[in-house]
């Protein structure tokens, strides 16, 4: 996982199954997996609000463009982890959608 310099950090492996992931529309290209992560953080009222670890925007002044192309930052799933044991499940709604309570990263 790259940290807010672009360095690859070693993530422990209890926070990374506890992670929410998404699959995203184009997530090969760096672009369109940023635009997804900018979206999320504009939901929960941006960088510098104390509710988020991020320091940085992914989608800067600068490159606000990547946000209008089609297809860029579309989230297809969403895994939320099985906090609650078997036969439990969580949910995400609003603009993300809806959620499936997995173990697994979305593929």
């Amino acid at each position: 996982m790259p940290n807010a310099t672009g360095v690859r950090i070693a993530v422990p492996a209890d926070l990374a199954d506890s992670a929410i992931r998404f699959a995203i529309s184009n997530g090969s290209i760096k672009g369109s997996r940023e635009v997804a992560e900018q979206a999320l953080i504009d939901s929960v009222g941006g960088i510098g609000q104390g509710n988020l670890l991020n320091s940085l925007n992914p989608i800067g002044a600068a490159r606000q463009g990547l946000k209008s192309i089609s297809g860029y930052g579309e989230i297809e799933k969403i895994a939320v982890p099985n906090f609650l044991g078997n036969g439990g499940g969580a949910g995400v709604g609003g603009v993300i959608g809806g959620a499936t309570n997995a173990t697994e990263p979305p593929k």
